[in-house]
């Protein structure tokens, strides 16, 4: 099973997910700066949420859809909820989180 700080991987994954598309940017959004702020905000809000270990906003973060799926540490959650249960059960005993990207 993953240390406590691996299962936090998922923001890593979400931002980049959100920050490189997979393709070249060929539409507006993906050159729009303001689209970049607005990732790097919600990024940083998930941030600030996980290091006070506060579930609720961590995941509220988080657009519950059936569109998309969350990846973790190889592991596809297909709901929001499914990844919500799983990094509860990894913080289980866990007294603090200093998680940062540069």
């Amino acid at each position: 099973m993953p240390s406590p700080k691996l299962r936090f991987s998922l923001i890593a994954a979400i931002a980049l997910g959100l920050a490189q598309p997979l393709f070249p940017a060929t539409t507006p959004e993906f050159s729009n700066p303001s689209v970049e702020q607005a990732v790097l905000a919600a990024n940083a809000e998930m941030i600030a949420a996980a290091n006070r270990m506060d579930m609720d906003a961590f995941f509220g973060t988080i657009v519950d859809t059936d569109r998309g799926m969350i990846v973790q540490n190889g592991t596809i959650f297909a709901t929001r909820a499914e990844a919500r249960a799983s990094v509860e059960r990894g913080l289980r005993g866990v007294k603090a989180i200093d998680r940062r990207l540069d």
